[in-house]
């Protein structure tokens, strides 16, 4: 959190580890959405239940407000390393 410049308590530093299972994606997109908090402390109470319920959380919470950012767009498509996948006819 530090790295992205959010000022959050030690205690919630532990509890967003916890909730995300110290996942380094999960994390780092807590931390895209904390930043633009204005008590990102409440930000992390937010954050219950299971790993499913927090990977589902991010997704509608965090992707869908960087879709609205100015200049942000997916990178999906542009890191695949797969160009075409076919599955064998046998």
């Amino acid at each position: 959190m530090v790295r992205e410049g959010i000022a959050v308590s030690a205690e919630s530093v532990e509890l967003l580890v916890a909730r995300t299972e110290g996942w380094p994606a999960g994390l780092y997109l807590a931390a895209l959405w904390l930043r633009d908090l204005e008590n990102p402390n409440e930000g992390v109470r937010a954050f219950a239940g299971s790993a499913r319920q927090v990977a589902d959380y991010l997704t509608d919470e965090v992707l869908t407000a960087l879709a609205l950012r100015p200049g942000t767009s997916c990178c999906a498509p542009s890191s695949s390393t797969a160009r075409r996948c076919a599955g064998s006819r046998g």
